[in-house]
């Protein structure tokens, strides 16, 4: 059964939701997970006498450090992620194919590549192979 381009639209953009859903239940349950271990130390630091105040105000400031923790790493990943595909595929230990190797496994991924570029109308991009990689890449 053949999907058009608008269903396939809507079902990534459900996919979108549902993954956006998904990451900020987990979260939220980091969170409180994160607090209950809190609430444990100052249950026990405080011989089970814990003020509601002191609950309350260790909830604000776990859920601020776990996600200021989550933000930084998100940051730092966008900006290796920024640096594009070459930065990427060398991060993963890939190393760039020459255009004009004698190899004739190397070769062959050359071709394939370049008559997919021309068939999509597009540049030829830099090719990048994942040696220790088992399964399909380039």
């Amino acid at each position: 059964m053949a999907m058009n381009f608008f269903e396939h639209q809507d079902k990534a953009r459900r996919n979108t939701s549902w993954l956006v859903a998904v990451y900020i239940l987990a979260v939220m349950g980091l969170v409180l997970f994160v607090w209950g271990a809190v609430v444990l130390g100052i249950s026990l630091g405080s011989n089970g006498k814990a003020q509601v105040g002191d609950l309350v105000t260790s909830f604000f400031l776990v859920a601020m450090a776990v996600c200021g923790v989550i933000g930084l790493g998100s940051l730092f990943k966008r900006l290796a992620l920024r640096a594009g595909g070459p930065a990427i595929a060398e991060s993963l230990g890939g190393r760039a194919l020459n255009m004009g190797t004698k190899d004739a496994l190397e070769r062959r991924v050359v071709n394939v590549v370049e008559e997919m570029a021309i068939a999509a109308g597009c540049p030829v991009p830099a090719i990048y192979l994942l040696d220790d990689e088992a399964g399909i890449n380039a």
